[in-house]
């Protein structure tokens, strides 16, 4: 339901991408100056592969890879639609650190100074149950295993888990059928 995969199916062009309409009618679509990008989602660790349609404003469709073994072409609403938060005003594009009661932009190298301060502190301060890492199921498999690695290591706390125990339940349960393993199994 309101996946999308209809718009990729419709053989009469009858449906389309509402953003596609709306840029119609506005007349800022421009099929020739689209550039085609193949790529892997990275909404969840299912690893579907997806064809990304671009331009110079921005991210105009995407669609499912339609010779990929893992999504034969579909996808779910995010993979397809949620690809917004680009140019969204409201996203944050630097670090913010609170200061006297407001959220101010600070530098990368000072942010993960100030995050590896903190964390030192609060470890030594109360041990290692009192801080715990939560990975995104859109990490590699890489990443996930260096922050493991990190708090296993160097903090000496077991307290690491990631979203897509919970929040893709569904897909880990297909993961595990197919492959053996809930785990994520896209490598990018």
């Amino acid at each position: 339901v309101y996946c999308g995969n209809c718009i990729g199916v419709c053989p009469t062009g009858a449906l389309m991408f509402r953003s596609e309409h709306e840029m119609r009618k506005a007349g800022t679509w421009d099929e020739g100056r689209q550039t085609r990008t193949d790529t892997v989602c990275g909404y969840c660790g299912v690893g579907c592969q997806v064809e990304i349609e671009a331009d110079a404003i921005g991210v105009r469709r995407i669609h499912g890879a339609a010779s990929a073994s893992v999504n034969r072409g579909h996808l779910c609403a995010k993979g397809r639609y949620a690809h917004g938060w680009r140019e969204s005003p409201e996203r944050l594009t630097q670090p913010l650190v609170r200061r006297d009661g407001r959220l101010v932009p600070i530098g990368w190298d000072e942010a993960i100074a100030f995050a590896a301060r903190r964390l030192d502190e609060i470890h030594a301060a109360h041990g290692a149950d009192s801080i715990a890492a939560l990975t995104s199921s859109r990490s590699t498999n890489e990443a996930a295993y260096l922050l493991q690695k990190l708090f296993r290591s160097r903090f000496r706390s077991n307290n690491v888990d990631c979203c897509a125990r919970v929040c893709h339940a569904s897909t880990a349960q297909a993961l595990r059928q197919a492959t053996g393993t809930g785990a994520a199994s896209a490598c990018y």
